[in-house]
């Protein structure tokens, strides 16, 4: 999938033989640089892997058995006596020098993409994308550029010894037995290793887990601006009053206003300035266009225009849904903690989509090569679904991300609850706005 023009987004691409590399282009945030180049997916092929390393090999005979409808239903299916074609296939680590932590495979004819854990200690199945493909060379959004950084770096400190819990282990082990056994795998996988007392039943039996899932509950795919897709006038910028010209094209929206605006057009509230009605799904509308104009406006998020990026503040969400558009909760902006993850779950289940913002720092490591030792990223996307595996005394998460890209690399990704600490070279500050409602 060739991606439109690059804002508010990492660029991923191949260089040299097998590395791969992130280029961050573009931000939400006031305070980026959008010429810093960063390189931070590579793979080196010299390694030697130990017991907990997942080979490709092996991540590939998942992915293979993974239905598109994987996600859809709260029993998981699994393909058993066929497979998907695998288009093409890529590792992925935050250190050129490093073993792979993780692995993208593209399905064939573009229905959708997955990435699967290199690591027995964690969750198989990271992220799952119904439609598209995530290539070398395609541009994706911040935010998720912030989960893979989450989720990889936890595998990196688990191998380094910095991230140690044998429950967690034996519960994630437990997760790829049951997966490979379900998959018809067991003559061709070798188990991993097998913490005590046995594979199948770290909390409870497995045969009496919960399974929910919900979603995704929106049907917007909108974007920021000046994609390569949509004429000037088609695109979402395109009545922004701003007097600065990107060769000749409105500066971007920027991420909060398209967040925000997805949400007021999921809840279309009766408005006598707007018509919600009139408003399009997968294309912009002159209502639409009006719309974003108005929130990025001085008297509601007050956004801070530029070409490569726009950046608005997340806390004037809550205030201008409340107070310009009527609503009885403009939601409760708050910092995220691992226990969200059950108030996301019965938003969701009480039809509220949440508004999630990303904040990180990076801090120097060698994979890390800015030009400045530290820098901070902003940006904003909506919760829309939830998957929750329970087992007795253990509970998974998988959130539907909807993230503002025009429906590119809308999928679902797995909420780690491991605890961020000090030993991190990607920090975190993530904030939602829960409890929005009309």
């Amino acid at each position: 999938m060739k991606m439109f023009n690059s804002r508010n987004n990492i660029k991923l691409f191949a260089a040299f033989g097998l590395s791969l590399a992130v280029i961050f282009l573009g931000s939400c945030s006031k305070k980026i640089d959008p010429q810093q180049h960063s390189k931070l997916f590579a793979i080196n092929s010299d390694y030697i892997p130990d017991s907990n390393f997942v080979a490709i090999e092996i991540a590939r005979l998942i992915a293979e058995r993974l239905p598109q409808d994987h996600f859809d239903g709260e029993e998981y299916p699994f393909m058993t006596g066929e497979s998907r074609e695998i288009e093409n296939a890529f590792p992925l680590s935050t250190d050129e020098n490093s073993i792979p932590s993780a692995y993208v495979f593209n399905y064939a004819g573009g229905e959708g993409y997955t990435i699967i854990s290199a690591d027995y200690r964690y969750e198989p199945i990271l992220s799952f994308g119904k439609t598209g493909t995530l290539n070398e060379g395609d541009s994706i959004p911040a935010g998720m550029y912030e989960w893979m950084m989450h989720n990889l770096e936890n595998i990196d400190l688990i191998r380094e010894g910095k991230l140690y819990d044998t429950t967690k282990f034996q519960l994630a082990n437990s997760t790829w037995a049951y997966t490979i056994d379900r998959m018809e795998l067991k003559d061709c996988c070798i188990h991993p290793e097998v913490y005590t007392p046995a594979p199948y039943d770290p909390c409870n039996n497995w045969d009496n887990h919960i399974n929910e899932v919900v979603g995704p509950l929106t049907q917007t795919r909108w974007g920021q601006g000046n994609s390569q897709f949509h004429l000037p006038n088609n695109d979402f910028n395109y009545l922004i009053n701003s007097s600065i010209s990107c060769s000749g094209k409105k500066p971007l929206a920027g991420c909060v206003p398209i967040a925000a605006a997805q949400i007021l057009k999921y809840w279309s509230k009766p408005s006598p300035n707007f018509d919600y009605s009139a408003m399009y799904n997968l294309s912009a509308s002159t209502q639409s266009q009006l719309l974003v104009a108005a929130l990025c406006s001085t008297s509601q998020l007050d956004a801070n225009y530029g070409c490569n990026e726009t950046s608005a503040l997340s806390a004037k969400v809550s205030p201008t849904l409340k107070n310009v558009y009527g609503f009885a909760s403009g939601g409760d902006f708050i910092l995220y903690t691992n226990a969200e993850r059950w108030n996301i779950r019965n938003n969701i289940l009480n039809n509220r989509i949440v508004y999630a913002g990303g904040n990180n720092k990076v801090t120097y490591k060698n994979f890390l090569i800015f030009k400045s030792a530290k820098y901070s990223e902003a940006h904003a996307w909506l919760i829309d679904g939830f998957r929750r595996n329970e087992l007795g005394c253990y509970a998974r998460f998988w959130f539907s991300m909807n993230w503002g890209y025009y429906g590119h690399f809308n999928n679902w990704c797995y909420e780690s609850d491991w605890v961020p600490g000090n030993d991190r070279n990607f920090q975190y500050q993530r904030t939602i706005i829960k409890n929005i409602y009309p």
